[in-house]
């Protein structure tokens, strides 16, 4: 079984609930609105659902839109002003729901997607793909299948390594408040003159706030 996680609220305010996902535990979709659990995709079989299914389940925008709506909000919602149940429709301007007493509902409010001009079909494949490779992904090969720059790319990766870093229990070293290392490596030299391979491994770090 195959399971996708949002995060939509900051690290420090969670209220995790637990699912197995790809073999851990994460907590998924966490909202002020209504906590659930968020699987994009699942298979009987005990492996991740392939990209043809994907795209079967989320072929556009919308049909990812209305996925996102469900689960935030159930698919009989009460409405917050009239307290009317299950009477919201679509709204044909804007990414929104919206009740007969003219409450709307924004399910992409409070998440990583809000006021993202990358469509929310890309942001759910960039998910997809990072939790279906074993390897991880680089922002390069993010650009590449999402078809975006590679800042939007850059972005993406971020955003969902933050979160992914996060259900890990990978905390920030130091604590909440201290600053932020990043690290990266990189390979330098080339051959000796017999030819055999002489690169060194150069380790390089930053701090900031």
């Amino acid at each position: 079984m195959f399971w996708l996680f949002f995060v939509v609220a900051p690290p420090t305010s969670f209220a995790p609930l637990f699912t197995y996902c790809l073999g851990g535990i994460y907590p998924l979709d966490v909202c002020l609105a209504n906590p659930y659990l968020l699987f994009i995709g699942e298979s009987t079989m005990a492996k991740p659902i392939t990209i043809q299914q994907f795209f079967r389940k989320f072929p556009d925008d919308d049909a990812c839109l209305e996925h996102l709506f469900s689960v935030r909000f159930s698919d009989v919602p009460r409405c917050s002003r009239c307290g009317r149940i299950g009477k919201f429709r679509r709204l044909s301007k804007m990414p929104a729901y919206t009740c007969n007493c003219g409450n709307h509902i924004h399910p992409m409010v409070d998440t990583p997607f809000e006021r993202s001009r990358t469509p929310l079909q890309k942001w759910f494949f960039a998910i997809f793909m990072f939790t279906t490779t074993r390897n991880g992904v680089a922002a390069k090969e993010l650009q590449r299948q999402l078809g975006v720059t590679y800042k939007t790319a850059w972005r993406i990766a971020r955003l969902i390594r933050t979160y992914m870093g996060f259900v890990d229990g990978n905390g920030q070293m130091g604590g909440p408040g201290a600053p932020i290392v990043e690290v990266d490596e990189m390979f330098v030299g080339g051959r000796d003159r017999q030819g055999q391979d002489d690169k060194a491994i150069v380790l390089d770090g930053s701090a900031h706030h």
